[in-house]
This record gives C-alpha cells, sequence and structure tokens, in this order.
C-alpha cells in the first residue's frame, strides 16, 4: 500500500484548486500527501520549457501558498 504521496516540480497554483475540492469532498488519498517539492515559477511547464531564461518565481508568494496549503487541509505537508 501507498504510505504517502509526495507533489512534485509544481507550483502550488497549478493543483490547490483539486486538492481544495479533494478536502471537501473528504477524499481519503489526500490525508496521504506529505511532501511537496514546488516550482517557485507559477509558469507552466510549457511556458518554462520554451523560456530561454530561469524564472525565479515569487518566493514570497510561494511561501504564502505553500502555508495556505497547510492551513486549507494538508497539516502534516513538508514543503
Amino acid at each position: 500500500p501507498v504510505l504517502y504521496y509526495m507533489l512534485n516540480c509544481a507550483h502550488p497554483s497549478h493543483f490547490a484548486g483539486v486538492l481544495a475540492q479533494a478536502v471537501v469532498a473528504g477524499e481519503e488519498w489526500v490525508d496521504r500527501i506529505r511532501g511537496l517539492r514546488a516550482n517557485a515559477s507559477a509558469k507552466s511547464h510549457a511556458e518554462l520549457d520554451a523560456m530561454t531564461e530561469l524564472d525565479s518565481g515569487d518566493a514570497e508568494e510561494l511561501a504564502v501558498q505553500c502555508r495556505g496549503l497547510k492551513e486549507r487541509g494538508l497539516p502534516g505537508l513538508n514543503v
């Protein structure tokens, strides 16, 4: 059985809505999300792949959004 899930290489804005819906619906798999390795950039993977320079994103915005994930149903999340 799966012990936990980890989200990798994504900005919280890319998946926060889906997670919020799953939390409201009482989806059990959400309780097994324990890790997040986030991209600071809010650009899509396609946009990042097409760039010639690195987009460093907004570190403060990223921190606020990651904290929001913990507060809105993912208290065991490690970032």
